[in-house]
């Protein structure tokens, strides 16, 4: 009987046989799983990762990047944000660390530009996540 096990499931999932009734305590914690769904708890392996790069934008001193808004291959460029990068900066914003990319804030990591040399078109990122 192959369909049974199917036929069993569709009744639990729908409350058994015609009529309903009073839910069963199995009942409630069936539906209390199917609201939440199969999602395990988030969890954030990189929070005490090391992480390490070749190359951040602005390691050098101050430096240029330009994010792309709207760019569709083939087609000129529009409106581009650029803005200065610069890792000795007593400004926060112009630093892009590569430990920005973990760290869980509104922040980022800015790889250097490849118009700055061939070394910038292979940048890698090394992440530890300290697990033995």
């Amino acid at each position: 009987m192959p369909g049974a096990a199917g036929v069993l499931l569709v009744l639990l999932l729908t409350g058994g046989l015609a009529g309903g009734g009073a839910q069963r305590p199995e009942q409630r914690q069936l539906q209390a799983h199917q609201q939440r769904g199969l999602f395990p708890a988030v969890l954030n392996l990189a929070s005490n990762a090391l992480i390490t790069t070749n190359a951040t934008c602005g390691e050098k001193g101050p430096e240029m990047y330009c994010k792309l808004v709207e760019h569709v291959p083939g087609q000129p460029v529009r409106n581009p944000q650029c803005r200065i990068c610069n890792q000795n900066s007593s400004n926060p914003y112009q630093r892009h660390p590569i430990t920005n990319a973990i760290d869980g804030k509104n922040t980022w990591w800015q790889s250097p530009s490849i118009k700055n040399g061939i070394e910038y078109h292979y940048v890698t990122i090394t992440l530890d996540l300290q697990q033995v």
